[in-house]
């Protein structure tokens, strides 16, 4: 979910009832990637660009 919407992870975390500092750290740790694409998601939408993913 994280990867495909530009809400950040600490408003996802807290409509979920999650705590933000352990959701980040398990994404972190176990979905680094996650982390990129979300980045990419993030800069192509300040840009106007559409991103492609494989």
């Amino acid at each position: 979910m994280y990867e495909t919407i530009l809400k950040d992870l600490k408003s996802i975390a807290k409509s979920l009832g999650l705590q933000y500092s352990s959701c980040d750290g398990f994404i972190r740790r176990n979905f680094p990637e996650t982390i990129e694409k979300h980045t990419a998601l993030f800069w192509a939408k300040q840009t106007n660009k559409h991103l492609e993913y494989e």
